[in-house]
């Protein structure tokens, strides 16, 4: 495997970040979104045995439970 910038690899680089974003909305719903375009391409690392793969099974599994999620806070609403 290339890799474009050698040197800036996650566990090279301290500025190399991930953004993801969960959160439940009052009505019961909830929202996951990743701020990667290298999210899905890093699902099979490993042979699937990594954080990104963990994170989405979990994501997934969640979204796919039929238990409601929890509603926002009186005062928050």
């Amino acid at each position: 495997m290339n890799d474009p910038a050698p040197g800036l690899g996650g566990t090279e680089a301290e500025i190399i970040r991930a953004e993801m974003v969960f959160f439940e909305t009052p009505s019961g719903g909830a929202v996951f979104s990743t701020g990667s375009i290298a999210w899905s391409g890093s699902l099979s690392h490993e042979e699937y045995q990594n954080d990104v793969a963990r994170i989405t099974c979990n994501v997934l599994r969640r979204f796919l439970d039929d238990a409601p999620f929890a509603t926002a806070p009186e005062f928050m609403i």
